[in-house]
């Protein structure tokens, strides 16, 4: 079994890292103010130590918004680009259904213990295959539809052979 991650669009992620490279390029802090009203003697104002903690809060969630939406740009990316996972295993199915139909009439009588006898013991060696028995003498009777419960086909052709022969199989 061989797994490998893909992407089924990784030219989505080049895109965004572009994206987010402009982005950072452009969202700068500006120097100068170019429209406004200019407020005098603010200096006093910046010297004081409440406006110094909301300024360096003002900086830290500003460099916060930045990442959070770098790491959103790129979240996105991967998820647009669908990452999916290839699993290559080979798996074997014996697809077989196997139907027994035996003719119970008295002709037969002696070669159907034998022959139930070898499906008892071919049953067992079953895997993933079903198995089914009818019989039929003037009608047919299915005893067992096609499934793959090999203990109940096993009880099932015990029954008919402590019924018809009066010994079990084993």
């Amino acid at each position: 079994m061989k797994n490998e991650i893909t992407m089924m669009y990784p030219e989505i992620i080049i895109y965004s890292l572009i994206i987010s490279g402009v982005i950072l390029l452009f969202w700068r802090k500006k120097k100068r103010f170019k429209r406004g009203i200019i407020v005098a003697n603010t200096k006093y104002v910046k010297k004081t130590s409440y406006f110094k903690i909301l300024n360096a809060k003002y900086h830290i969630y500003n460099i916060i918004i930045k990442i959070v939406c770098i790491i959103l740009i790129v979240i996105s990316a991967v998820l647009t680009s669908r990452v999916y996972k290839v699993e290559k295993h080979e798996e074997t199915y014996n697809n077989r259904d196997i139907m027994l139909c035996m003719d119970f009439s008295p002709s037969m009588a002696t070669l159907n213990y034998d022959v139930l006898k070898t499906m008892m013991q071919t049953v067992n060696t079953f895997k993933d295959e079903r198995f089914g028995m009818t019989i039929f003498d003037s009608s047919a009777n299915t005893l067992v539809p096609l499934t793959t419960d090999y203990k109940y086909t096993v009880h099932v052709m015990d029954n008919i052979s402590n019924e018809f022969y009066g010994k079990k199989l084993d």
